[in-house]
């Protein structure tokens, strides 16, 4: 989000936000969320080197707990 679609979206009620601009940009926000996975799971079960970088990635973020830090972020 650029910072005029900021602006808008700050001084919009939920209202506005739903008739105007927020489906067009979820549905493009979920469009590429969903190819950007694809592309990381197909590379993921087709390249062991790369799952390999990527479970030790996850174990080390499993160790510091740095999920919970994430979903706290989110939730802010």
């Amino acid at each position: 989000m650029d910072s005029m679609q900021g602006s808008l979206f700050h001084k919009s009620s939920v209202e506005q936000a739903i008739k105007a601009y927020l489906p067009a940009r979820a549905i493009q926000t979920i469009a590429g969320a969903m190819s950007s996975h694809a592309s990381m799971a197909t590379k993921l079960l087709s390249d062991e080197s790369a799952r390999d970088v990527f479970l030790v990635m996850e174990y080390e973020l499993l160790k510091r707990d740095a999920g919970a830090e994430l979903l706290q972020g989110a939730r802010q």
